[in-house]
């Protein structure tokens, strides 16, 4: 179990079930979980890009998750295209640095992301996650998980959030 004292001031813990069960009230017929994401006005984007945009993770683990989403639905490395990789490597770092910068965590994991089916919670779609860990402590076992549950905000929180990393 994480303490919450180890973390910065953030919204408020919600069950893996409560996000489950948002993510299907939310689903589009036909789209992916990712591209549900991409096309969900509701959530800020921090940078829109020519092949990717940077989002803040709806359901995120911790606190100033991040996601670059590539604007194709893309689900191996051989189907991309070089300038797609590029800039989603290029945004990959640039938004690393800022969350480093700005949310002050003991380390930031980044993991390009995936699943071999559409599974609730992720999807085919290739992605690259950026997730801030407050303990350092902490193993890619506790921070890779929703058993714990994941963070939900209003839209202030959020807006706040976006503010501190968008570019």
């Amino acid at each position: 179990e994480i303490s919450l004292q180890t973390l910065p001031l953030m919204p408020h813990l919600i069950s893996r079930e409560q996000a489950m069960s948002e993510i299907l009230n939310a689903e589009k017929a036909g789209l992916c979980l990712i591209c549900n994401l991409l096309d969900d006005i509701s959530m800020p984007v921090l940078y829109r890009g020519i092949y990717a945009s940077v989002l803040l993770s709806k359901y995120p683990r911790f606190w100033g998750q991040t996601m670059i989403c590539l604007h194709r639905h893309i689900e191996k490395f051989e189907e991309l295209q070089q300038a797609e990789w590029e800039e989603t490597s290029k945004l990959t770092l640039q938004f690393a640095k800022k969350i480093e910068q700005q949310l002050k965590p003991a380390r930031v994991f980044a993991a390009a992301l995936g699943s071999t089916q559409p599974l609730l919670h992720t999807c085919p779609n290739l992605h690259i996650n950026l997730i801030p860990v407050y303990d350092e402590t902490l193993k890619p076992d506790v921070v890779f998980t929703w058993a714990n549950g994941v963070y939900a905000g209003d839209e202030t929180e959020w807006e706040t959030l976006a503010e501190q990393l968008r570019d």
